[in-house]
């Protein structure tokens, strides 16, 4: 560190809470304690180390130790200078620090900073955050992963990673960098950061933010004025439309997202940013012409790809203050999840149509900001008095990216509640398959059953996974079995309580089971992409006329009901939907579904209780047999018994029948030989194909063919979904190696 800033140090210590108070007028950064009477800033004047290789001194895990940078003042294209110091999450004299959320970027473009007095190389989308973060006149004290982690150091990568949930617990405010090389944005010409509310106000003299005509305002932004001259485009200098439409996305954003503003009489599709179209024949809307400019502006803060790593939802999730940063423009994120709650809340209730008339790219960018946003803030509303379970975390985040596999569990590791048992810790001295097998085998023990079991069939980036462990850098996997149209405990339960699940030879799992039949027959495959009502129908009927061409449909089925009474309950997962009304506009209305004659959530429609679960479960059929003529005639609840539970069982599944005549869906990889199997603990009936190869492991264990099976996935079938197998002494029970 230059010998001029060593010696000014203590000045800017002195300085540090009035500076941030000057970039955050109304006091939004906390005062908190930045340094205390021992003065821990010294730790960041220690002399230059000359060897890069020397750079990182050991961290004590057990006083927590972590490091933190002091970024050096400079204007924006000066060079970076930071300093690097190690400090105790559980010392008083540490300082108070901001954590940086951001992504990586590409690995192989890099450029240098200077750290601790030598050259040190950073990624081009950090080298950028640390552009726009540092303050002109002051330290800035951050935590950012990729300097204050040595990562060429595994063990040091395992403890820091396993230490992120208090890292960023512990900050006093978490960074969301959302810019990006390729994109342009506001700059401040100074050097500060600038709020959102201070750069709308530059616009708009009125004191409330909220009101509608402040859209039009930020279009007319000027730059006269040395003060509006401070604002200028990055990528075009003193271009000024750039500055106008940021501030118009920002404004649209501040008046749904206002926090004393009447929202809720404040429809969304009424403002200035939006403007009907009567020439299209469904008379809907779109973004007004004087706008595009500033839903552009938006779409770069909706799709940074900031949103789309794994990486980003604990980070955020775990803040106490979060704000947002794209290049010097700054948002809390308060302002900007109320404004996506009542945006959703348009969505769901009055605006619901006009909103889902938007065109394609339109209709995606608000639909998007709604999913990330309501991502975050679910989580975050949680806190501690909503465990959040692993299995959920992973499925509910698989699209998010990551560029090590392993972190798309090492990631949600820090959001993950154990309830007891025994946390599982990342790691990265273990391969991708051994990552992705050791979160399967917490799982089980912590939900003591196998219904986190679903396997990956195909569909898997890694041939040596086993395949009862799901390969979650798949980021979209189709096909692979049934689920549960909504999940929740009691709705099905073929296996009954767990009774084994032992690991073996590194890949085998050794389980209880039963096995029931072998599939005889199976049907095409449902591609609801086909985007043919007419098309689907078919198919239906062709899985029918296999029911017909065997057994018949009249024949009773094993439960006693006619066979076309039970194929037409397997197609609906014997399920029906309570709530009336589903959404397909821009929001997510929560669903709720119950077995077939479970009286337990109330009756399923209010004004159809002279129709039983049992009779809708048959009648529904009538849609699908309709002729144009008798369209008009079908009743409601058998179409929306149709598009809301059917559909929803059948989509990318394939129906089939057994040797013994018994009916189920499964996945698109279920082949006519397959075994169908009732594992003991799993809620589910399991697909299972037997190993060829006899399986010989380690010294002492030996896998029979007989034995081993690889696990094609999860199943419906119509009749064993309540423990009727585990009663039926006629079926094969023993052990089942799962390979």
């Amino acid at each position: 560190m230059p010998l001029a800033l060593l010696q000014g140090l203590s000045r800017w210590n002195r300085r540090l809470v009035e500076i941030l108070t000057r970039l955050n007028p109304k006091h939004l950064f906390r005062r908190r304690r930045i340094w205390a009477a021992s003065n821990p800033w010294r730790r960041f004047s220690t002399p230059a180390i000359p060897s890069p290789d020397r750079l990182y001194e050991q961290l004590d895990p057990n006083r927590r130790e972590i490091r933190l940078i002091s970024l050096s003042p400079g204007k924006l294209f000066d060079p970076i200078v930071v300093a690097l110091a190690p400090f105790s999450l559980d010392d008083e004299d540490t300082p108070a620090y901001e954590a940086l959320s951001y992504v990586w970027g590409d690995t192989s473009d890099r450029q240098n900073i200077e750290l601790n007095g030598v050259t040190f190389p950073v990624t081009a989308n950090l080298y950028m955050a640390l552009q726009f973060l540092r303050i002109p006149s002051g330290i800035r004290i951050l935590w950012v992963d990729a300097i204050c982690i040595n990562q060429d150091d595994v063990e040091e990568r395992n403890n820091q990673v396993g230490l992120m949930s208090s890292i960023y617990s512990s900050a006093w405010r978490v960074l969301c960098w959302l810019g990006d090389s390729k994109d342009d944005g506001v700059v401040h010409a100074a050097g500060y950061g600038i709020s959102m509310d201070d750069a709308l106000r530059r616009a708009w003299e009125e004191s409330d933010l909220s009101e509608p005509g402040i859209l039009d305002a930020a279009l007319q932004y000027s730059n006269h004025g040395a003060e509006n001259k401070e604002l200028q485009s990055r990528l075009h200098g003193s271009d000024i439309s750039t500055v106008q439409d940021t501030l118009a996305a920002l404004a649209f954003i501040r008046i749904l997202g206002d926090p004393d503003g009447d929202q809720e009489s404040t429809h969304p599709c009424e403002l200035a940013f939006f403007e009907n179209q009567p020439s299209r024949s469904n008379n809907g809307y779109r973004i007004a012409s004087r706008f595009e400019g500033a839903f552009k502006a938006l779409s770069r803060i909706v799709d940074s790809p900031w949103w789309d790593r794994v990486w980003t939802v604990q980070e955020p999730c775990l803040a106490k203050d979060l704000w947002m940063v794209h290049y010097h423009l700054v948002m809390p994120f308060s302002v900007v999840e109320e404004a996506i709650y009542w945006l959703n809340f348009h969505a769901l209730q009055c605006c619901e149509y006009d909103l889902s008339t938007l065109p394609g790219e339109e209709n995606r960018i608000f639909k998007r900001f709604i999913e990330k946003v309501n991502e975050i803030r679910t989580l975050r509303s949680w806190g501690d008095y909503h465990p959040r379970d692993l299995m959920d975390l992973l499925q509910r985040f698989r699209p998010r990216q990551a560029k090590d596999p392993r972190d798309k569990v090492n990631a949600l590791l820090g959001l993950s509640a154990w309830e007891g048992s025994d946390p599982l810790r990342p790691s990265y001295s273990f391969t991708i398959e051994q990552t992705y097998i050791n979160a399967t085998l917490a799982l089980i023990r912590l939900h003591n059953n196998l219904n986190d079991l679903e396997g990956h069939g195909s569909t898997t980036n890694h041939p040596k996974l086993p395949s009862w462990v799901q390969d979650w850098s798949v980021a979209n996997v189709d096909g692979n079995g049934f689920s549960q149209i909504e999940s929740g405990i009691g709705v099905y339960n073929a296996g009954g309580q767990l009774t084994k699940a032992v690991p073996c030879c590194d890949s085998i799992l050794v389980v209880d089971g039963v096995e029931v039949d072998t599939i005889s027959s199976v049907g095409i495959v449902c591609d609801t992409s086909m985007n043919s009502t007419q098309k689907i129908f078919a198919l239906l009927k062709e899985w029918e006329a296999m029911v017909a061409s065997g057994a018949g449909l009249e024949g009773a089925y094993a439960n006693g009901k006619t066979r076309s009474d039970a194929f037409r309950s397997t197609l609906s997962a014997d399920m029906v939907r309570q709530t009336r009304t589903i959404s397909r506009g821009l929001g997510a209305r929560p669903r709720e579904y119950y077995r077939s004659g479970d009286s337990s959530g109330g009756r399923r429609y209010a004004r159809e209780e002279n129709e039983s679960d049992e009779e809708l479960s048959r009648n529904w059929w009538g849609v699908v047999q309709a002729s144009r003529e008798e369209e008009a005639e079908l009743k409601e609840n058998w179409i929306r018994h149709l598009t809301t539970v059917v559909m929803n069982v059948v989509e990318h599944n394939r129906f089939f029948l057994t040797e013994r005549g018994l009916m189920g869906i499964g996945g698109s990889g279920v082949c006519v030989g397959d075994k169908v199997f009732v594992l003991r603990g799993g809620n589910l009936p399991f697909i299972l194909r037997s190993v060829q190869d006899q399986r010989q492991g380690r010294e002492g264990c030996h896998h029979l063919n007989s034995q081993c099976f690889h696990l094609i996935g999860t199943s419906y079938v119509h009749g064993i979904m309540d423990g009727e197998s585990l009663k039926d002494g006629t079926r094969k029970k023993g052990e089942v190696h799962l390979c």
